[in-house]
């Protein structure tokens, strides 16, 4: 397999673990807000990369964050630039936190390329479950979590409630 579709895969689950974010959320909605940037080309998300403090210090994350975020008070898009947009993410928790700097450059680069796989649900050579070279071994809390999200968007109905008394 190709170190692409390795790639989507990890994506995939890296966005299904953190559908509770708004700027992810916008990802998988068909009537997401767009931003017009003019000569007929829009943005909705336009993601970097960055440290929340000094590289290299312990206490230090690598962070994913979106540069064009939702203004809560107007309900529209706004384009923040460098240092803002970093600021905002920390202030908001509206990032995702990875591993290195390598995961967050593929992750904020990639991020759209891996979203119509995942809309088109692990059908047979999608690369589902199991085809990447990142497995994921989530304990029965994120699995939880994961399926609370997969319903958040859409990707998973909710369970059926069991009857009682075998009825």
């Amino acid at each position: 397999m190709g170190e692409g579709m390795a790639n989507k895969q990890w994506i995939k689950e890296v966005l299904i673990e953190n559908a509770d974010k708004n700027f992810v959320e916008r990802l998988f909605k068909k009537d997401a807000p767009m931003m017009d940037i003019g000569e007929g080309r829009v943005v909705t998300h336009q993601m970097s990369w960055g440290h929340t403090g000094i590289p290299g210090d312990e206490k230090t994350k690598i962070i994913v964050y979106p540069n064009v975020v939702l203004n809560k008070q107007t309900k529209g898009l706004e384009w923040l630039d460098g240092r803002e947009a970093i600021e905002h993410a920390k202030r908001t928790k509206e990032y995702i936190e990875v591993g290195s700097e390598e995961e967050a450059d593929i992750l904020s680069r990639e991020y759209k390329e891996a979203v119509p796989k995942f809309l088109e649900r692990d059908e047979p050579g999608g690369g589902g479950p199991g085809s990447s070279s990142f497995q994921l071994a989530p304990t029965q809390e994120q699995k939880e979590q994961i399926n609370k999200n997969k319903i958040k968007l859409g990707l998973m109905s909710k369970p059926k409630p069991k009857a009682k008394n075998g009825k």
